[in-house]
């Protein structure tokens, strides 16, 4: 098996339930990672619509955990 890029938007071409995150949003308020990757069994591309309480007009931001 080929190692997947961070540019691809499944890793994995046979399992579309999959995605690389960060090529599907949109909202500069949420910052992830290149290889962050999101399950869903019905729409793997639609994460967004999946944050919940996240409010742009107050400045609320969605930043991924890096540990230091």
């Amino acid at each position: 098996m080929k190692t997947p890029t961070h540019t691809q938007l499944h890793p994995i071409s046979e399992f579309q339930q999959i995605c690389f995150i960060k090529n599907t949003v949109e909202n500069q308020n949420i910052e992830i990672d290149a290889h962050i990757y999101y399950a869903h069994i019905k729409n793997s591309v639609d994460f967004e619509r999946n944050v919940l309480y996240h409010f742009n007009f107050i400045g609320d931001k969605l930043r991924q955990k890096h540990d230091i």
